[in-house]
């Protein structure tokens, strides 16, 4: 029995799922080889998991999305930066170029460029920016963000 519910974006036609708090959502980056692979196979045994996979490689991440045990979407064009945060959670390139186990990794994702094999380049900013914070949010843990912008 899922857990979840449906969501229509309009502006761009896509229908998203929305979480219940007993499904657990994980953000998988590099997911079409070696460590992003192995992390989404590990936790798509995670009782409740939902994995959103993104990787370069469109055919592999559709096999191993259709490979999981659990329900995985997949996305292959997400812009992003990966920085490395101070004390206060300002990023820092000196505790990126100078990391130590400590030092707090985030993925910042800025735009949805394609979803699920789609192109979402014809789409505004605004409904692809929307879309995109709806895919952050719903994961589990802090370690991706999109950031939001003052307008």
């Amino acid at each position: 029995m899922s857990s979840r519910t449906d969501v229509r974006n309009e502006a761009i036609g896509i229908v998203f799922p929305t979480m219940s708090e007993a499904t657990k959502t994980y953000l998988v980056t590099g997911a079409s080889s070696g460590i992003g692979e192995a992390a989404a196979k590990r936790l798509a045994r995670e009782p409740g998991a939902e994995l959103i996979l993104v990787a370069r490689r469109e055919e592999r991440l559709r096999s191993l999305a259709e490979a999981l045990p659990c329900e995985a979407s997949w996305f292959t064009s997400l812009d992003g930066e990966v920085v490395a945060l101070d004390e206060s959670g300002v990023p820092s390139f000196e505790q990126m170029q100078n990391r130590v186990r400590a030092t707090r990794i985030e993925f910042w994702a800025f735009d949805l460029l394609s979803l699920d094999g789609r192109s979402l380049l014809k789409a505004k900013y605004r409904d692809r920016r929307r879309l995109l914070e709806t895919l952050v949010d719903g994961t589990s843990g802090e370690q991706a963000r999109a950031p939001r912008f003052a307008r």
